[in-house]
């Protein structure tokens, strides 16, 4: 039998108290018809630098909805 979901008994694992640090960052680089380059990292914001050298300005970008993103490129939707 499975256990009660009782709110008292949940951890918020946004929470950096809660996050034990194994959870990384793959991101994958695919030009249309193209090839693809995947990347992992630590971290949203470690990723930046990889995707700023690998992506060129004006280029449309697809992305979750993850607000690092956004903060990159303020335009996507």
């Amino acid at each position: 039998m499975k256990p009660a979901n009782r709110l008292e008994n949940r951890r918020d694992r946004r929470l950096a108290e809660n996050q034990t640090g194994k959870r990384k960052v793959v991101v994958i680089i695919r030009e249309h018809g193209g090839d693809s380059l995947p990347a992992v990292f630590k971290s949203e914001a470690s990723a930046l630098g990889f995707i700023r050298a690998h992506v060129k300005p004006g280029t449309v970008v697809n992305a979750d909805e993850a607000s690092s993103w956004m903060r990159w490129a303020p335009g996507l939707n």
